[in-house]
């Protein structure tokens, strides 16, 4: 257990279940994942976090997402700020993607998902909120990523707002 959690979080490790199996445990609607890739973007947005945990190590997480819940389709669907950038498309921003893309333990060795105990009222503004950021197209911010990057790396930066803020932009 770390000692900075809050006292009524509960830190479990799974060992044994597929990313799949996990996810279809543990995601429900206002929980917030968190996984570290190793892609090359996930390994440097990992490695570049060492300032800021807690043994002075590569962090295990590269990006958190919020679970929207499952659709018709009977998926666990999320709502993220990401690049997604594949062959002719390009997306960059809130989107709106199937948890499925979290499957590949050897794509996402880290995964964990965060439960705050929301009651249905809580957690249909946290979702409401989402949703708001998905329709009004909020972009993925490369600017403010380069920002916080140069933040985690010097200490002065670290209590300023971010040099290259965005209005309205989101990573």
């Amino acid at each position: 257990m770390n000692d900075a959690l809050h006292p009524a979080t509960r830190l479990v490790r799974v060992e044994g279940m597929s990313n799949a199996e996990f996810l279809e445990q543990h995601a429900g609607p206002g929980r917030v994942g968190l996984c570290g890739g190793n892609e090359v973007i996930n390994r440097v947005i990992r490695k570049l976090q060492y300032h800021v945990t807690a043994d002075g190590h590569r962090s295990p997480w590269s990006h958190a997402f919020l679970f929207s819940g499952r659709r018709m389709d009977r998926r666990h669907w999320v709502l993220e700020s990401d690049l997604d950038l594949r062959h002719k498309q390009i997306r960059l921003g809130v989107q709106e993607n199937r948890d499925d893309r979290y499957h590949d333990e050897s794509q996402f060795p880290n995964l964990a998902i965060l439960d705050f105990g929301l009651d249905d009222t809580q957690t249909e503004k946290v979702m409401t909120s989402g949703l708001e950021l998905l329709s009004g197209l909020s972009q993925y911010s490369l600017r403010e990523l380069v920002g916080t990057l140069m933040a985690m790396q010097m200490d002065g930066l670290r209590k300023r707002r971010n040099l290259f803020e965005v209005e309205g932009a989101l990573y």
